[in-house]
């Protein structure tokens, strides 16, 4: 019993402090620590050892009642990575598959964690509260100290004047700054906001809800200072699915009506300081970035939506074949002319194939599709959120090959399958 608890202790505050030190990886990694690897191979040390002591370190290993899908999933892709690393070229290779296969290891830690509520309820708010900061300082950041600061503080430039890629600028308004919070992109910036806002609104907390609609507003706030289409249509999208779940439209309760004025009163507040402060600057280019999207002016817009049909006319039957490593942003760092791809699904079957790159979303689709079997039984609408926020800017963007945003997929869908979750949110009535 005391060993039990020694390891429970062990799984849960190492599940902490990952989800603690997630947000300032780019920070410690690139910018305190430029040309060293260390705190990379700390953190997947860490992640690889947690989830060995989850799995084999155990009085029983259920394989029964194992996940299957994620279990071969990541099987395969082993075994494809490892392959195309002897094959072409080893070290860069092997770097790309540490990016798709360790943040999946978090899955069978976030599952092995036996919960109490009072604990389930901590790592919640050490998540959304954390981001929430993170969000607030990134807009502060972006539209009032500006991209010097990020340039001061090591960020990469093409003059030493102005950030190296158009992309951390706001599309017709060049000059100003898309928020990064601590992150390396305004769109991973913003896919993460967006995680952190499915795990503040979806989850059953008992905090003072005065709390939880400041927390909400930064994180409304810093998700909109990115300017990420794809967040926030993902996020979008997450509260849509969860309110039809909920059957919202129904009643209109204390808690919900709430909700919609804390909603009022935080965009009419914004909107007044906007107007006073920045002549309704921001305003002008949200509505500008949404116009121009769907008025075909947008290049970025243009081009994404380019990458999710014309490739499968032009590949054929090449679809099937995996072309491990040799694809999307983290291949352009070693190859000359890497086949460069915006969709992360295509990416992936770019990568693995048709069959590896099902595989590869398998997991997340079980556990949707099990969220909507067993939803009356058991409510927790939190891990679909956000993996449907997660899959929308996956049908637009290569975050299948960040390293972050994999890593909140998959510890949601292990929280999903966590026996002591399920205990915490079962209806017995149902």
């Amino acid at each position: 019993m005391f060993l039990a608890r020694k390891k429970n202790d062990i799984l849960f505050w190492g599940l902490a402090g990952l989800i603690l030190y997630m947000p300032f990886h780019f920070y410690i990694c690139e910018l305190l620590l430029p040309g060293s690897s260390l705190d990379n191979i700390v953190r997947d040390v860490v992640i690889i050892a947690l989830a060995v002591l989850a799995i084999f370190f155990r009085e029983k290993i259920d394989w029964p009642s194992s996940p299957l899908s994620l279990s071969v999933s990541l099987a395969f892709v082993l075994v494809t990575g490892i392959y195309a690393a002897f094959v072409h070229q080893l070290a860069p290779i092997l770097n790309i598959l540490r990016t798709y296969t360790v943040p999946m290891l978090i899955f069978y830690v976030a599952k092995s964690v036996d919960f109490s509520r009072q604990r389930f309820m901590l790592l919640n708010r050490f998540l959304t509260v954390e981001l929430a900061i993170v969000g607030l300082y990134g807009f502060l950041q972006a539209f009032i100290l500006g991209d010097d600061f990020l340039i001061w503080l090591g960020y990469p430039t093409n003059d030493g004047q102005t950030l190296y890629s158009t992309s951390y600028y706001i599309s017709h308004f060049f000059g100003y700054q898309r928020s990064v919070g601590t992150f390396v992109s305004p769109n991973i910036c913003g896919a993460i906001m967006a995680v952190a806002g499915c795990a503040l609104f979806f989850t059953d907390d008992d905090q003072k809800p005065a709390w939880r609609y400041v927390w909400g507003a930064m994180l409304i706030v810093g998700m909109a200072a990115t300017f990420s289409r794809s967040a926030m249509l993902g996020f979008g999208c997450s509260v849509v699915i969860c309110w039809l779940f909920r059957k919202s439209w129904k009643k209109l309760s204390k808690k919900t009506l709430r909700c919609w004025l804390w909603i009022a009163a935080v965009a009419g507040i914004f909107l007044l300081v906007d107007f006073l402060l920045w002549d309704s600057l921001f305003l002008r280019m949200l509505l500008s970035t949404f116009f121009r999207t769907f008025n075909g002016e947008d290049p970025s817009a243009n081009a994404h939506k380019d990458h999710l049909f014309k490739p499968f006319f032009e590949e054929g039957a090449n679809l099937l074949l995996p072309y491990f490593g040799l694809n999307g942003p983290m291949a352009e760092e070693f190859l000359p002319d890497p086949f460069m791809v915006e969709s992360s699904f295509y990416l992936m079957i770019r990568e693995l194939g048709i069959p590896g790159a099902v595989l590869y979303f398998a997991p997340v689709v079980m556990m949707l599709y099990k969220t909507v079997k067993n939803y009356k039984r058991y409510p927790y609408l939190v891990p679909a959120a956000v993996n449907v926020t997660l899959l929308v800017s996956y049908i637009f963007l290569p975050n299948v090959q960040t390293f972050e945003i994999p890593f909140y997929g998959f510890l949601f869908i292990g929280l999903y399958k966590n026996s002591s979750v399920k205990k915490l949110y079962a209806r017995e009535d149902a």
